[in-house]
């Protein structure tokens, strides 16, 4: 009965916080990019991205890393009845997916007067992006999921120019389809077409915009096997020098940092890059306000060289700084959980660097590209630079977004006391595991909050870490986690 309580109050948290919707100043200019948000956006901008796919005149070419959201099933099908072919690029794991191969039999069965073809990408497809008629771009860091759209911080960019950037993507998602493998690979007259390259215009070193992504570690060689080929895989992929490659992205996001003259907002989802790290500490020593909101599954005490995350790296190297000791470092977790589980995420789900907001000649940073080296080598990632005058109303959007999460449910600078009683007083004698609320913290902050939970159920967070991460809470009379399946 105590248990059922809690889920109760659980369900009534999460239901019952409303987020106000996040406005902001958009240049009216057709050709001006535009910034949108989620989750307080979250349905507006999946509902403009489904209608640029619905009212293509021509095409419409997608890359997909995880699909379930419906309107995106919708939106192609509206689009091949109006007589517009739809190329999708899928990621490995859909291909063996049932639910995935039926969705994919329907749309490329439907007798419109276009077209749909599915392929499946080589390596991880993480890339979010759509190109419409070869006129409008949208680039995300959402997936095609209702978790993107209600739950997750994601940002999507939507421009129609300069053209030089929808071309280079042109060029990108040639070099994904090429080297894909037809869903339907057993009927060779469904093998689809090979699309045009342009090698010289894959990448623009634009004065103002440019594209790095992590397929330009490799080369496009021609794949010599018939039988390759008669899957629709036209070309395979080999690092540049025969080992892992440059590191395209990496490089260019450091270059970034290096140069930063006032200012460096990050907000990321993922954090593994060392050198990445040691880059923002050094930018910190010789000045730079380097800020850093992340999610929650970045939270630990202490760095471990043996662990992935690079966030306490950075913490812990902060401090050391001159004038730095006993001041909390300046990182915010979006948290939502004392152990983070798949089915109850409050993802921080960005990738993106603002530097020198504010200034004569901000940088920002956005795109597909969780700082890791799975991104760099693994799979298909992005990021775009976004520099100047030019794109003020989009890096002021960003610093919006960027303000949010810092401030996320804090009021006079310290969490709310709403949130902060949620994890650290027993609801009718249980402690909750997961919210439906997230709040941002700083790592001194859940420090303190799991002190004051051991206070309460010593034995709470050693038997959370034991146990899977499903189970929903810790009863403190009987000393047990609860919920847990």
């Amino acid at each position: 009965m105590k248990f059922s309580l809690f889920l109760a109050t659980l369900a009534l948290l999460s239901c019952s916080h409303q987020q106000t919707p996040y406005h902001f100043d958009r240049i009216p200019s057709s050709d001006a990019p535009v910034a949108m948000f989620s989750p307080w956006e979250g349905t507006q901008a999946f509902d403009k991205m489904y209608q640029a796919i619905s009212n293509a005149k021509q095409y419409a070419k997608v890359t997909v890393y995880s699909w379930s959201d419906p309107g995106f099933d919708k939106a192609v099908e509206a689009a091949v009845m109006n007589g517009v072919n739809v190329r999708v690029v899928l990621h490995p794991d859909l291909a063996s997916d049932a639910t995935t191969k039926t969705k994919v039999a329907k749309l490329e069965g439907l007798t419109g007067k276009g077209k749909a073809s599915f392929k499946i990408a080589p390596r991880n497809m993480h890339e979010k992006f759509a190109i419409i008629d070869g006129t409008y771009l949208i680039n995300s860091s959402a997936n095609m999921s209702g978790g993107a759209k209600t739950k997750y911080s994601e940002n999507f960019v939507f421009l129609t120019g300069p053209q030089f950037l929808i071309t280079n993507f042109e060029n990108e998602f040639a070099v994904i389809w090429n080297s894909g493998k037809d869903i339907i690979s057993s009927d060779k007259d469904r093998v689809e077409e090979r699309l045009p390259y342009d090698a010289n215009n894959h990448q623009t070193l634009g004065k103002d915009v440019t594209l790095y992504s992590s397929s330009m570690n490799y080369n496009y060689d021609e794949n010599a096997s018939s039988d390759a080929s008669a899957t629709g895989r036209y070309i395979k992929l080999s690092p540049i020098g025969g080992g892992k490659g440059p590191y395209t992205v990496r490089d260019a996001i450091i270059n970034g940092i290096k140069n930063a003259k006032s200012t460096i907002y990050c907000s990321f989802n993922h954090f593994n890059i060392l050198d990445i790290s040691k880059a923002l500490v050094e930018a910190s020593a010789r000045g730079v306000d380097v800020k850093l909101t992340v999610d929650n599954q970045e939270f630990r005490e202490k760095w471990s060289d043996k662990g992935i995350e690079m966030t306490p790296y950075f913490v812990e190297n902060w401090k050391k700084l001159s004038g730095n000791s006993g001041k909390s470092a300046p990182v915010r977790v979006k948290f939502y959980s004392q152990n983070p589980s798949p089915a109850l995420w409050l993802l921080n789900h960005h990738k993106f660097l603002l530097i020198d907001a504010g200034q004569s000649n901000p940088v920002l940073f956005t795109g597909s590209y969780n700082l890791s080296e799975t991104a760099e080598h693994n799979q298909f990632d992005n990021m775009v630079t976004y520099k100047g005058s030019n794109y003020a109303a989009l890096h002021k959007s960003f610093n919006e977004e960027f303000a949010k999460l810092w401030n996320l449910e804090r009021f006079s600078d310290k969490p709310s006391k709403e949130a902060w009683d949620y994890f650290t007083v027993p609801a009718n004698g249980v402690l909750p595991i997961h919210s439906g609320k997230a709040f941002a913290l700083t790592f001194e902050e859940i420090i303190q909050l799991r002190d004051s939970v051991n206070k309460i159920a010593p034995d709470f967070l050693r038997q959370m870490i034991m146990k899977n991460n499903t189970c929903k809470g810790f009863d403190v009379n009987s000393k047990t986690l609860v919920g847990c399946h």
